[in-house]
């Protein structure tokens, strides 16, 4: 399983009602977002890196026996065998690009002016004709945490209202790189030492 915590509230353009507990929480979400976006892409491209040398050699030494007796026994063994190390580093290398895009995903779908990414025909994902809007501000929700466990992921987190977790949900349906998006629970909770009323959600989708 990957766990990805992400704590904080982020909150701006807030009538003042809004408490400053909320609006001060809101920066660690954002940064801890980016955070850990930025160490899961730099740790892809390294162990890719890696990954991919190590896949040259592989394909190098399936070559090198294939020249000397392609026909022998022995050597379509082993050939079989080198064959399916290739492919399960590149089984490896597919996961590791597919976890970094998904956070460079969320991390659009939460910024502000920014939105999912739509498939290339615009069809607008399993939401359908759903329409995003393009003028909501992300800092009035925040996530706490995202968890994958196979093909399924876990959203958890907070927003300001039951509209504000409605977007959030229009725009992951309307993501190329989310499936079966919908919103398995809901409840208004008192959070924060200043009693501020949320919604907490929680969020499942297929990858």
């Amino acid at each position: 399983m990957r766990r990805i915590n992400l704590v904080g509230r982020v909150e701006r353009g807030r009538p003042a009602a809004v408490s400053p507990w909320v609006a001060g929480a809101s920066a660690g979400s954002l940064a801890l977002l980016l955070a850990s976006l930025l160490v899961a892409h730099a740790t892809s491209q390294s162990e890719l890196a890696v990954q991919g040398g190590a896949n040259a050699e592989q394909q190098a030494a399936i070559g090198a026996i294939t020249s000397r007796a392609s026909d022998h026994p022995a050597v379509r063994a082993e050939l079989g065998a080198l064959h399916e190390r290739a492919s399960v580093v590149a089984g490896v290398q597919r996961s590791r690009v597919d976890a970094s895009t998904r956070l460079l995903e969320m991390s659009r779908v939460l910024s502000r002016g920014g939105g999912p990414t739509l498939a290339p025909t615009g069809d607008r994902g399993a939401g359908g004709a759903a329409r995003f809007s393009t003028t909501w501000d992300p800092h009035r929700l925040w996530l706490t945490a995202m968890e994958e466990e196979g093909d399924r992921l876990t959203i958890r987190g907070e927003g300001l209202s039951v509209g504000d977790v409605g977007e959030l949900l229009v725009r992951l349906q309307a993501s190329v790189y989310f499936r079966d998006v919908r919103l398995e629970r809901t409840e208004q909770v008192t959070a924060g030492d200043d009693a501020q009323r949320v919604q907490r959600f929680t969020l499942v989708a297929r990858l």
